[in-house]
C-alpha cells in the first residue's frame, strides 16, 4: 500500500498525524496525533473519514469547535452485537415443499 494521508506507522501501529491550521490551534492545539490501527486499510479508511470530519469543522462559519478525534475513530468502528442483546429472535422459517 503506498502512503497513506496524514498518517505514520510506529511500531506497527498506525497514527493520524496532522498540523492544526492557525485558526484552529485554540480549539485543537498545534498537532493532531490519534492512534488508528495496526491494520493498513483500517487505517487509511479511517485516516480519509477523520479528515473529512476535521477539515468540516476546520472550515465552519460559525467558528471553529474543537472535536474529540478518539469517539470519532470509534464511531467509524462496526459495532457487534450478540442475539441475546438484540431482546428477541427473530424467527427461522423455512419454505415448505
Amino acid at each position: 500500500m503506498s502512503h497513506i494521508p496524514y498518517t505514520i506507522c510506529r511500531s506497527g501501529t498506525y497514527y493520524y498525524n496532522r498540523r492544526v491550521p492557525k485558526h484552529a490551534v485554540k480549539a485543537f492545539g498545534s498537532f493532531i496525533r490519534q492512534s488508528l490501527s495496526k491494520c493498513p486499510d483500517e487505517a487509511a479508511e479511517y485516516a480519509i473519514r477523520l479528515s473529512d470530519v476535521l477539515e468540516a469543522s476546520w472550515k465552519s462559519r460559525a467558528g471553529v469547535t474543537a472535536v474529540d478525534t478518539a469517539t470519532i475513530i470509534e464511531s467509524f468502528k462496526p459495532k457487534t452485537s450478540l442475539l441475546s442483546e438484540i431482546g428477541r429472535y427473530p424467527a427461522l422459517t423455512f419454505p415448505q415443499p
